[in-house]
């Protein structure tokens, strides 16, 4: 059953200034209230006030048939129940024409079928009807039925008035009862709803994106696409060797910093030294005035004093040759040939260091370890010589090679999500790769459909809250 309803005229194009406050009374009334039944309840207060009638009822489709919604005038709610029955069907009468009907039929009339308007007027609540649907979308979404006195039948004037309410009233109706409606209705009026759009005057821009969807579904259900893990990456060096201070003391020269590359035995930094210099000294002259003694005694044959003074030159010799190496030890070399990755020390010069204090940090260049952060929810899937590649943020351009060597055991929290770092040997070489560099590794986990692996997370996740919740 089709409820379009017939392009008219319209009778008056320019209601008057009264007409024009009635017809925003009843707007207003129709959303003024929170729930659509006392809206309703008040547009048919409202248009009783109005049309002096005896009694309104409003009431809108519902499947086939037009349910009363709003009523105004009845007594008690025996009573609406009652004449329920009478007036849902002298609307659904109105709605099948698809016009507005007056009982008794006027003068010029045309035709019309009103076998439920006479049984309406014969329950003595008046004899004279104008029931008039309700417009929304260019067909009938309801009707209201208006009943007064048979000594007040239904002018030309009143009937376009009401007319031109129920058009205003219509779609704002639709709209407040649909809003209130539950969630399982509207889930069940959406198909519906679009069965209707597809049979419509534009259902080929709907049928063009209905195909489109339907083919991109399609694709990404048959077409297989790549699956890999993402994950981020930092460079570090195989072997990172620390340059610890040795003792406490003060920088004195730096002379290099992060990123310099040093050879082995190259000079890197030095500590300050006069302290140990001057005991050097001190230690020296000491250490020659024992042996001159030592010579004296040997020459007077005192072997007494021959016995204590090789005991102060041995003493004092083991002092010196401490001294020498703490001087040595101020002077920091490079254990290997490699890369300064920490360690910005030149503009601290002067500043103190106390002894195991970490200065630098060398890298070799020849051999490095990339270091992944996987998600938790990935690390299951990973398993060792596993293939990717990897590209950095110094170099977008360029992708290299890995294979993951190493999957440990241990969890860490990095940026508030839960993963597991992946050691992984990186197979190609570049001359601008360094340690310390980070970018995005994509970890190759074969090929499958676009759906599958949205879906598999999907099903991942819900399996964890349905068992979380339920048990």
């Amino acid at each position: 059953m089709t409820n379009s309803l017939p392009q008219r005229p319209a009778e008056n194009p320019h209601p008057s200034r009264e007409e024009g406050e009635h017809l925003l009374a009843c707007l207003n009334a129709a959303l003024a209230y929170s729930r659509f039944e006392e809206a309703a309840a008040a547009v048919c207060s409202e248009l009783q006030a109005v049309f002096g009638c005896e009694l309104v009822a409003l009431g809108l489709l519902r499947g086939r048939s037009v349910r009363p919604l709003g009523w105004s005038g009845v007594a008690d709610a025996q009573a609406a129940l009652a004449l329920g029955r009478k007036i849902g069907a002298a609307m659904d009468e109105c709605v099948d024409q698809r016009c507005s009907l007056r009982y008794p039929a006027a003068a010029g009339d045309p035709p019309r079928i009103t076998l439920m308007h006479a049984e309406l007027a014969s329950a003595d609540l008046g004899a004279a009807i104008l029931s008039v649907p309700l417009p929304a979308r260019l067909e009938a979404v309801g009707c209201v039925i208006l009943l007064r006195g048979e000594k007040q039948p239904w002018s030309d004037a009143e009937r376009s008035m009401a007319e031109e309410i129920a058009g205003l009233l219509g779609p704002v109706l639709l709209l407040r009862q649909q809003a209130d409606e539950p969630l399982r209705r509207r889930l069940l009026r959406q198909p519906g709803e679009l069965l209707e759009k597809l049979q419509g005057p534009r259902s080929l821009r709907l049928w063009l994106g209905l195909l489109g969807v339907a083919g991109c579904l399609l694709a990404g259900g048959l077409i297989p696409v790549a699956d890999t893990v993402r994950a981020e990456a930092r460079l570090q060096g195989e072997i990172e060797r620390s340059i610890t201070a040795p003792a406490d003391s003060f920088i004195q020269d730096v002379l290099v910093r992060p990123g310099s590359s040093v050879a082995e035995g190259e000079l890197l930094l030095t500590l300050a030294d006069q302290d140990l210099k001057s005991e050097q000294r001190r230690l020296e002259s000491e250490h020659a005035r024992h042996r001159s003694e030592l010579a004296e005694a040997f020459a007077r044959q005192d072997r007494a004093r021959m016995v204590a003074s090789q005991a102060k030159v041995e003493e004092v010799g083991s002092q010196l040759d401490l001294i020498t190496d703490q001087l040595a030890r101020t002077r920091l070399t490079a254990p290997f040939p490699g890369v300064v990755i920490r360690g910005d020390l030149q503009q601290q010069a002067g500043a103190p260091v106390k002894r195991g204090d970490v200065l630098l940090v060398i890298s070799p260049l020849s051999a490095w370890r990339l270091i992944l952060q996987v998600d938790e929810r990935d690390i299951a899937r990973l398993a060792a010589g596993q293939r990717g590649e990897v590209s950095f943020v110094a170099l977008p351009g360029e992708r290299f090679a890995l294979r993951v060597s190493r999957i440990t055991p241990v969890a860490r929290v990095v940026d508030g999500r839960n993963g597991f770092e992946v050691e992984a040997t990186l197979e190609g070489r570049s001359q601008a790769v360094r340690p310390g560099l980070e970018g995005v590794a994509q970890l190759h986990m074969g090929r499958r459909p676009l759906l599958a692996i949205w879906g598999s997370r999907l099903a991942d996740w819900l399996s964890l809250r349905l068992w979380s919740v339920f048990g």
